[in-house]
């Protein structure tokens, strides 16, 4: 793959990542709070938020060490949702040590 497409399949993927990011929005926030359900769930269970984020992420990592045995074997809107949802949770845990005030 040569560097043009390359980046052309990562503005790809990037617009579907914000796409699914303002969608998970209206069911996810929490108090007004766009990082509010990962704080629930660490209240819930007495750790960081950013622990229940890991835990969240860890079904789609789960799934895609499962794909990468046979990736052919999976469609690209498979693999697109798998991608896109550990692309998501990277995002939010970068915006989950802002909030947190990690430097």
């Amino acid at each position: 793959m040569n560097n043009d497409k390359f980046l052309l399949e990562t503005e790809k993927a990037i617009a579907r990542s914000n796409k699914l990011l303002v969608k998970k929005n209206l069911t996810y926030t929490f108090n007004n709070d766009r990082l509010g359900n990962f704080k629930q769930v660490g209240d819930l269970e007495l750790c960081s938020s950013t622990r229940p984020l890991m835990s969240m992420m860890n079904k789609h990592v789960a799934r895609m060490a499962i794909m990468v045995k046979d990736p052919t074997s999976h469609s690209r809107k498979e693999w697109n949702a798998v991608l896109d949802d550990i692309r998501n949770y990277t995002l939010l845990c970068d915006a989950l040590l802002i909030d947190l005030g990690v430097e």
